[in-house]
């Protein structure tokens, strides 16, 4: 890979995040069988993230939103140029550990805080571009 090139903002050309033909399967443990390839969790995935960038990851359940978060941010094994941070791989290269860091579902367990989406975005909820937000996600603000 090229190294980074600093552009006229102060910015790198090496996006945050570049994602390139990234599939990725569950696999489920058989007592019988030992592990085999079950669901497809992913298929064929390419994104491109430019730094300074605010991205929303929408979608059903099942849609694959938290596979391919948990992937960027280097918790699930994959091949090593599949997905890359900052210019780094997502999974094999240990010292992103200093220049990220993801968020699992632990972080929104009753134990470390109970606290409704309005209450967080209290002072956006009059915005109307908020409130178009809210609208089109469905949104819960209690």
């Amino acid at each position: 890979m090229a190294a980074p090139t600093e552009q006229a903002n102060g910015t790198s050309s090496v996006p945050a995040i570049s994602v390139r033909n990234l599939s990725y399967k569950y696999k489920s443990y058989s007592q019988y069988a030992g592990f085999e390839e079950r669901t497809e969790g992913l298929h064929d995935v390419c994104i491109e993230v430019e730094q300074g960038s605010r991205v929303l990851v929408v979608g059903g359940n099942g849609a694959g939103k938290s596979t391919l978060l948990s992937i960027i941010g280097g918790r699930k094994i994959i091949p090593e140029e599949s997905v890359r941070v900052l210019g780094r791989s997502a999974f094999h290269d240990t010292s992103l550990a200093n220049d990220v860091m993801f968020l699992g579902d632990w972080w929104k367990t009753d134990f470390f805080m109970d606290i409704s989406i309005g209450d967080v975005m209290k002072e956006k909820l009059n915005d109307p571009r908020f409130q178009q937000l809210a609208k089109m996600l469905d949104v819960n603000l209690d």
